[in-house]
This record gives C-alpha cells, structure tokens and sequence, in this order.
C-alpha cells in the first residue's frame, strides 16, 4: 500500500482569535497544496506497516515539532497571523514549505525515502503551486461526433473549470469554453469532474453532486459545423 492522502488543517483551539469561518476556510484553501503535493508524490511512499493517510493539525501553539504525535493525526507549527495578512501566493508558499517541513520530519521517524518528498516540492513550486491538467473523463454527444473534456486550474481561491470540445477520435481542440470557478476543498476534484451529460447535441452540462450543488453550462453550437 501506498501513502494516498494528506490532510491540512487549522487548530480548532483558533477560532475564537480567527473568526468568520476562518478554520474551515483555511482547511478548503490548504486543499489546493495537499492535492498537487500528492499528484506528485503518487505511488511513491510505501506504507504496508503504517496509516496511509497523513494529517497536519497546524496551529499557533508549538514553536517547534511535537514530542507526542501520530501519523494520522500530528499537530505542525504554522503562523496563522502572518497568514491572514498575506497574499494569495504569499500564503501558498507558508503551506506549501510548512508542509515539506512537516512531510520530511515525518518520513525521518518514519523511515520514508526523502527524494521523492524533495522531487515533489521542487515541481510544486516550479508549477506556481497550481494544478491545471485536464479530466481524464470525456463525454461523447448524442450524434457521436464531438467529444467533451474538462479542464481544471485548482488554486487557493477556486477551482476554475472549462469545457473543452473536440471532434470525436481527436485530441485537436476546436474549442474551450470556461464554465465558472467552484468552491475548493478536499475531495471536490471527484465531485466536479465526474457528473457531465450533453443535453443536446450542442449543448454539455457538468454538475456537483455534493453540498455544493453547482450546475453549469456549456453551448457549443456557434464552434459547430
């Protein structure tokens, strides 16, 4: 078994000094790090012996690594103060380097290779801590001639989404329509990305299917021939 998932989140001993729903803001903004990192670090760490699930409590109240920990659940020291003043990419880096702070102390105690965590961190912020690629799902239209894809840009704010149309049996893209910027948070990526229908031959719609209950719409007709 491989390590699978990563899970950031803020202290709950902070919500009386954070307040407007900053917990669990920061747990949906934190997503777009733990998401790319385990892209990129995907069926490298083994963890036969141990939890393959990984979780960061990072709060104000440490200065330094814990002495008591657990794999599934270690609390990290973080600087929510500076954090709440900084700007978005500011912000993304502060998770982005507490993160490989925490993953590298971890994989010491662990025994975990640390040049797959380095290998990571690097493409990380090579990619401007942004993952985009498209969907590996598509939808073929009623009349099997074109073919739809989804490309996402998961950032710290949203999840921009687009439709990207092509003729069936073909990579050539005809046309990319953006269908609008979706809440963050962990797990969203299988909401999104999987609930698509054509409603007609022109016209696609993706849906969530969660909580969120988004529903958006691409027409194509006018890149039709």
């Amino acid at each position: 078994m491989y390590l699978r998932d990563i899970n950031l989140s803020a202290d709950d001993a902070i919500v009386e000094r954070f307040k407007g729903g900053f917990v669990a803001q920061f747990f949906r903004e934190a997503s777009c790090i733990s998401i790319l990192y385990m892209e990129l670090i995907s069926r490298q760490i083994v963890t036969e012996k141990t939890p393959s699930v990984v979780a960061f409590k990072f709060t104000d109240e440490l200065l330094e690594p814990p002495e008591k920990w657990a794999i599934g659940g270690c609390s990290w020291p973080f600087d929510f103060a500076k954090y709440v003043q900084s700007t978005p990419s500011v912000k993304k880096r502060m998770i982005v380097d507490a993160l490989q702070a925490a993953l590298l102390w971890m994989a010491s105690k662990m025994d975990w290779p640390l040049k797959p965590f380095e290998t990571a961190y690097e493409e990380a912020i090579r990619r401007d801590l942004v993952l985009e690629r498209m969907a590996k799902k598509s939808w073929v239209s009623p009349n099997k001639q074109y073919r739809v894809r989804v490309f996402f840009r998961y950032d710290l704010e949203g999840v921009e989404l687009a439709a990207v149309l092509s003729k069936n049996r073909s990579s050539n893209e005809l046309a990319r329509l953006p269908l609008g910027v979706a809440l963050p948070y962990h797990g969203c990526l299988a909401d999104y990305l999987s609930d698509g229908r054509w409603t007609s031959n022109t016209e696609f719609i993706l849906q969530s299917g969660s909580f969120i209950r988004e529903r958006w719409v691409a027409d194509f007709s006018a890149f039709m021939t």
